[in-house]
Order: structure tokens, then C-alpha cells, then sequence
């Protein structure tokens, strides 16, 4: 396994602030890639994540590469409470500054990227949205509180610079600006009405989602030793090399199963449990929140294989995304096999990719 460590970020938070006017491109991620990388804790609205990188970065949306030599990105995490996860998604401020570098390909425009040059800067700001997932790759990660942005130089020149962009023009102290009038709940005569209610308060009466055990074994023997280790943000992690079968039951006729030679787990707080008898070749099981697996790998989920170099996937939501994947399925209704090659494949659904 590589000796960089991998910082990898599944955001599937969300607020109700509002989005601009652009259509959407399902699915489209984000990659960022820095030496040295800072996550700042519980920003001040409208942001739900402030990130800095230093020492070079790279931004990739899309067929859009954007890079330099430090800088920050700001995200608003955009979706009702009510959409589902693969409704929402985050709307992003990039600052860059030094060297700043911008490639666009042939596909680049299915990106709405709204960007400026700084005037008298090396520095570059854009606002673009991000439909699906958000990648972070560092060999440095560190978390500092928001607090210490505002004596940063570096942040004060990137929040002047996207101001008109996130908050658009300053209003004028003296200006007169029309109050909008408060609109509550439908009156109960309009139809709809009832509607409209149950989807803004969620009733009970749904029953919980059952979410089964993810399990890991080792394939080799002797059996490979693992230990679970706590960041410093918290996160419990397993980070092991040999061989190691993963395998987690999501329905009564449905199993998807792992087989790879390095993984990093990101375990829900205190609910994943190291085996201390040995069964057979198993290592543990309990709730996984992500993975991060490579070398040689064999993912099966029904009647679906793949094969690839690495995968990142989201046990909460059951999304992935694959690096140099080839899938092979087979359609009932045709009675043939279905083949697939891709440098990036991503899983957004059960039978979405």
C-alpha cells in the first residue's frame, strides 16, 4: 500500500439553501489532490466545509483541471432534508493562487463553471456545482479550528475575491428593498394541502431500514493481523495489507462481497469489533462506514463482477466509485453477457452506474 495516507472524503451532508440556475449533470465528481491538506472545524454560515491545501493542488470536475500552489475551496451543501442521496449535492467556491494552471477538454462545458481571473494576481476564483461525490487524496491531513482563517492572508485575499461570486453586489446601507411577505402552510380547503404537509413532516410509521453486518477475513494464511487506530479527528480506521474477503448480506437474496490485497476501513464510532476468538478466518465485523480498497480486486454484487485497480465505496449509501474497472453483467431478457471497460466508473444506485 502506498505510504501517503489517503484522506477520503464521502460528504452526504446537506442544507435547504438554494442553488443557482444551471441544469445538473448527475453524478459528476470532484477530485482533489494536495501534499499538504487542512479541514477547518465548524465554519461559519453559509459554509459546511472549508478546506485549505498548501505546497500545490489539483481540482479535477469534470473534464476541467484546475490547479496551483495553495489555496481554499468553500462548500454549501445544496438539497431538501427530504431528497434522497443521490438528490443532493454542493454547490463550490475555489480559490487558487501561484501558478495557476486551468485545462479544459472536449467535455468540459458539461461543467457550468463560473470563473475570473484576479486583477494584478496570479490567483484564480470559480463557482461550479458538484452532482456527485467529493474525493480528497493528501499525504498531510490536519484539522485546525475556522477561528485562525481570519488572520490567514492567503484566506482573506481568496474570501474578498469570491464575494461578488457567492454573495453578488453589495447592497447599498440606504436602499429601500421590498419585504417579502411571509408564506406559511396551505390553507386546509386547498388541494394539496395534506400533500404538501405529509412531506414536510416525515411520519413514523415507516419501518427502519435493517442494516446487516459488514464482515472481513483474511484469505491467506497464517491469518493477517489487524488493529483498529483512531485519528485525530476521531474516525476509527483498520489500515491492512495481505489479502482480505469483505462481504456484507443487504437482503435476504442480495450479498455484495470484496476480495483485495490492501484496504483502509472507516468504521462507525464504536460499532465494529475485532474477532477475539478466531472463526475460522475471520477478523471482525460490525458497521462500516467507507473503503478504501486496491490491488487486484473482485467486487460481486449479484449477478454484477468487477474487476479493477482501486475502489472507494460508501457501505451507508451504497455508492462507489471505481479506478480502471471491468464490469461484466448479464441481461436476462436478451440472454447475453454484458461487458464494460472504464479508467473511472461510478455506482450512484442499485442499477446505475
Amino acid at each position: 500500500m502506498e505510504s501517503s495516507a489517503l484522506l477520503l472524503v464521502w460528504l452526504f451532508l446537506w442544507s435547504g439553501a438554494s442553488v443557482a440556475d444551471v441544469p445538473l449533470l448527475a453524478g459528476q465528481d470532484m477530485h482533489l489532490r494536495s501534499p499538504e491538506m487542512t479541514i477547518y472545524a465548524e465554519p461559519d454560515a453559509p459554509w459546511d466545509h472549508v478546506m485549505g491545501f498548501s505546497g500545490g493542488v489539483n481540482v479535477t470536475i469534470g473534464d476541467n483541471q484546475l490547479s496551483g500552489k495553495e489555496g481554499f475551496i468553500w462548500l454549501k451543501v445544496q438539497g431538501g432534508e427530504l431528497r434522497s442521496p443521490s438528490e443532493r449535492y454542493y454547490q463550490a467556491y475555489l480559490y487558487l493562487e501561484g501558478s495557476v494552471s486551468i485545462q479544459q477538454g472536449p467535455r468540459s462545458k458539461t461543467t457550468a463553471l463560473k470563473q475570473s481571473l484576479v486583477d494584478g494576481a496570479d490567483s484564480l476564483v470559480t463557482q461550479f456545482l458538484v452532482t456527485g461525490d467529493v474525493f480528497a487524496v493528501s499525504d498531510k491531513r490536519t484539522e485546525a479550528a475556522f477561528a485562525l482563517l481570519r488572520s490567514e492572508p492567503v484566506y482573506q485575499r481568496g474570501i474578498a475575491a469570491l464575494s461578488p461570486l457567492a454573495f453578488g453586489p453589495e447592497i447599498p446601507k440606504g436602499a429601500q428593498v421590498p419585504q417579502v411577505p411571509h408564506i406559511g402552510s396551505l390553507p386546509a380547503g386547498i388541494p394539496g394541502a395534506a400533500e404538501a404537509a405529509d412531506k414536510a413532516s416525515p411520519g413514523t410509521s415507516e419501518s427502519p431500514v435493517l442494516s446487516y453486518p459488514v464482515h472481513l477475513a483474511s484469505v491467506w494464511e497464517p491469518t493477517s493481523k489487524i488493529e483498529k487506530t483512531t485519528l485525530a479527528d476521531g474516525q476509527e480506521v483498520i489500515i491492512a495489507s495481505g489479502r482480505f474477503y469483505i462481504w456484507q448480506k443487504q437482503s435476504e437474496d442480495r450479498m455484495i462481497e470484496f476480495l483485495a490485497d490492501n484496504v483502509v476501513l472507516y468504521l462507525e464510532s464504536q460499532q465494529f469489533e475485532l474477532a477475539v476468538e478466531k472463526k475460522g478466518s475471520e477478523l471482525g465485523s460490525g458497521q462500516i462506514r467507507t473503503v478504501y480498497l486496491s490491488g487486484n480486486i473482485v467486487y460481486t454484487e449479484s449477478e454484477r463482477t468487477v474487476c479493477a485497480d482501486e475502489i472507494y465505496y460508501d457501505f451507508r449509501n451504497h455508492r462507489a466509485l471505481i479506478v480502471n474497472a471491468s464490469l461484466r453483467t448479464y441481461d436476462e431478457k436478451r440472454g447475453l453477457p454484458i461487458y464494460l471497460r472504464a479508467e473511472k466508473l461510478g455506482r450512484v444506485s442499485n442499477n446505475l452506474f
